[in-house]
């Protein structure tokens, strides 16, 4: 099991904002742990089972139920204690898990891009109207100690200028919401400087983000090094009249992968 914090390993702390690792009881007695990520894009899903298998030696299986959302799956006590011990995970709801201090304490800018990156890929969208990229999560308190470390990262490491935290009523739920918005005019920074790798939010930023910069020059959104890119990870380049498109000399469809379930079917894909 990895034990620095790399890139791919700071990319799965962000992820796992919206995942949940837990630990339940047999009736015999038997403890299990187990960690999971829900996600209707299952191109999303296949890039984190890669980097849990490089990261943690460990590939999660991504199971696709009937009529119900995908999610990637692993059991393992060894991974939970970890993410415990090094990231203070309450290996129980995450409405209280504050930022690692692994995370609050790296100076390492690579580290900060990839983690931000996860988080936005988990718990993060595009408002298409205000063109604003926003962060969201659910807290248990009046303030949101995971976003407002967020706000600082982007404002005070990367330049990156956002709103205020602000606290809204969360019908469907029992805690709160919070959400922080990124200003419109850094919107362009924000995708071509940070590692995004959820393809389908990157078509709704790239698609954005055609109508806002087509004045600006060519440039190429991040991607992971040492990486081809694929349906899950393509290649988002600008063309002559400055609106992004999908590089397809490289074997990319403009469409890409929808992560749509099946819905005659269940199965689950190993790693």
């Amino acid at each position: 099991m990895e034990k620095k914090l790399t890139k791919e390993l700071a990319y799965i702390l962000g992820a796992l904002r919206d995942g949940c690792i837990s630990k339940y009881k047999e009736k015999s007695g038997k403890l299990h742990y187990h960690l999971s990520i829900y996600s209707k894009c299952i191109g999303w899903l296949k890039i984190l089972q890669k980097f849990f298998k490089k990261t943690l030696g460990k590939a999660p299986k991504i199971v696709i139920p009937r009529n119900r959302t995908p999610y990637l799956r692993i059991y393992s006590k060894e991974i939970a204690e970890m993410f415990h011990t090094r990231f203070q995970h309450p290996l129980s709801q995450q409405v209280s898990w504050q930022t690692p201090s692994a995370i609050k304490e790296s100076k390492n800018k690579d580290i900060l891009k990839w983690y931000v990156a996860g988080f936005y890929d988990a718990e993060g969208g595009v408002d298409i109207h205000k063109k604003e990229a926003k962060f969201y999560l659910s807290w248990n308190g009046e303030k949101c100690p995971p976003l407002e470390d967020i706000k600082e990262i982007l404002e005070k490491v990367f330049g990156i200028k956002t709103g205020k935290v602000c606290r809204y009523t969360n019908p469907r739920g029992k805690f709160p919401r919070f959400v922080l918005r990124i200003k419109r005019k850094f919107l362009e920074k924000f995708f071509l400087l940070f590692p995004l790798q959820h393809p389908q939010k990157l078509r709704k930023l790239k698609a954005v983000l055609s109508r806002e910069t087509a004045h600006l020059p060519r440039s190429r959104a991040p991607k992971m090094e040492g990486t081809k890119p694929t349906a899950e990870t393509p290649h988002l380049e600008r063309g002559s009249r400055g609106a992004y498109r999908v590089d397809r000399s490289r074997g990319v469809s403009s469409d890409g992968p929808r992560g749509n379930a099946d819905p005659a079917a269940s199965s689950s894909i190993a790693g």
